[in-house]
């Protein structure tokens, strides 16, 4: 038994998709969480809040940019992009950018799909994972291409053209991992017949969050995260922390600002499991006058 669980672990994310309602052995048609009432209002009512506490961090961060004659987009020599967020409780600005995705392709989501080394036993109890009839949601910089051969009739724009930040190739690849249909073998999805929902992140993606776990979302995905450490800038080493400390506090640090609205979130919408990336820093050497990442 413990043999099985340990080759069933890495497989959380497609089985969260596809195996969230089991009856016997066969898949519930349900597509989407159900909640009470009185749990929704909870978290509409979240979602309002968190709606204008994020403009107000916008207005916040945006003032303190011009004072302070700091950008509020960079872009950076590796082609990636930070976004001001927000000003931390300490007074410092806080960037978020795409992480990225391809350690993803190390996860063996092919070992539960039909015909997959444990997908042959699943078969027997007709359970096939395979994602069909369910959808995952993804937080990006920019939206999926809804275009893409491997993602094309399952790409699924949920906010309004006025906001849209345009086709992301980050967002276009996160996606294929999710759900790529397998025209390319080598290239198939995760969950390879879900759809997916894409937004940006550069509105109030943490109200979204809280509203669409109010509808019953089950799973999201977001690659992106803080800007932490030391980040190679235009050829040299930028330190994204406390100038004056000699290590940034923020790695494993819980905020207010964010860590506990998501837990906020998790805890008022049970059935909702949101996904993210660990972030991309194992390679911040810096040059020598603080701690490396």
């Amino acid at each position: 038994m413990h043999n099985i669980i340990l080759r069933f672990f890495p497989f959380l994310f497609l089985s969260i998709i596809c195996v969230t309602f089991l009856s016997n052995n066969s898949l519930n048609a349900q597509k989407r969480a159900e909640y009470d009432i009185r749990q929704r209002d909870r978290l509409q009512s979240l979602s309002s809040e968190l709606r204008l506490m994020q403009r107000n961090e916008r207005i916040r961060a945006h003032v303190y940019a011009m004072a302070k004659g700091i950008p509020v987009i960079k872009e950076l020599e590796d082609g990636s992009t930070w976004y001001l967020q927000y000003i931390d409780q300490k007074g410092f600005p806080v960037y978020e950018a795409d992480d990225n995705a391809g350690a993803a392709l190390t996860v063996r989501t092919d070992r539960v799909h039909p015909g997959g080394e444990v997908g042959v036993e699943l078969e027997k109890m007709s359970i096939q994972l395979t994602g069909e009839g369910f959808f995952a949601a993804m937080w990006e910089s920019g939206e999926a291409d809804p275009n893409h051969p491997e993602t094309a009739g399952r790409i699924n724009l949920m906010q309004p053209p006025d906001i849209r930040r345009g086709t992301s190739e980050h967002a276009t690849h996160v996606a294929c991992i999710m759900a790529a249909a397998g025209i390319n073998p080598d290239a198939k999805g995760m969950a390879y017949m879900a759809d997916v929902h894409t937004r940006t992140n550069r509105t109030d993606w943490l109200a979204e969050m809280a509203e669409a776990a109010a509808e019953g979302l089950l799973v999201s995905n977001c690659s992106f995260g803080l800007r932490l450490g030391w980040r190679r800038v235009d050829g040299r080493w930028e330190w994204a922390g406390d100038p004056t400390a000699y290590e940034d506090y923020r790695f494993g640090f819980y905020s207010e600002e964010r860590s506990r609205v998501l837990d906020q979130i998790a805890f008022d919408a049970p059935y909702y499991l949101p996904v993210w990336s660990a972030g991309n820093f194992r390679t911040g050497e810096g040059d020598g006058t603080r701690r490396p990442n």
